[in-house]
């Protein structure tokens, strides 16, 4: 207190002030935690609003690219470019649906080759590799080489 801080000094020839110890507790500083990564249940935006918030709100879509490109897909031809022999003739059709940034493969069926046609993707938002980003519409083009589901696809033709 004040009056054993004057008696001190007038008295004893002690300051008491000159040598006390910060004594006070440093302020709490909280790490910000990364989200977990996707597991793979539901979509990648799902379980990251479920990390920020206890009543989540759903994802909200993009209406004015809705109304424009509803019903719109844009399909591409592609052959596996992997390597092996016994893939170079299969053939695929990659099929892209602008509005909601979703992308489709199926395999062709080609007699004697030993490999089913059919649904080879579903229709999904699907990661690009090479930027980490989704799949956008200027990911495909002729002569491009795209990987989906670890697989090399080369574009070779597109609709008209």
């Amino acid at each position: 207190d004040d009056f054993t801080q004057k008696f001190y000094e007038e008295y004893m020839e002690v300051d008491q002030k000159s040598n006390s110890i910060d004594v006070s507790e440093a302020p709490i500083r909280h790490a910000r935690l990364k989200p977990p990564p996707h597991n793979g249940i539901g979509s990648e935006e799902d379980s990251l609003i479920n990390c920020q918030m206890i009543a989540p709100k759903p994802h909200r879509p993009d209406l004015a690219k809705l109304m424009v490109l509803s019903g719109e897909n844009l399909r591409f031809e592609a052959k596996m470019v992997n390597g092996e022999p016994e893939d170079e003739c299969r053939r695929f059709v990659i099929s892209y649906y602008p509005d909601t940034d979703r992308v489709a493969v199926y395999e062709q069926t080609v007699r004697n080759t030993g490999h089913m046609g059919g649904k080879f993707l579903e229709k999904a938002r699907v990661k690009n590799p090479d930027t980490d980003r989704y799949f956008e519409l200027r990911d495909f083009y002729v002569g491009k080489t795209v990987w989906i589901c670890a697989q090399p696809l080369q574009i070779i033709r597109a609709d008209e």
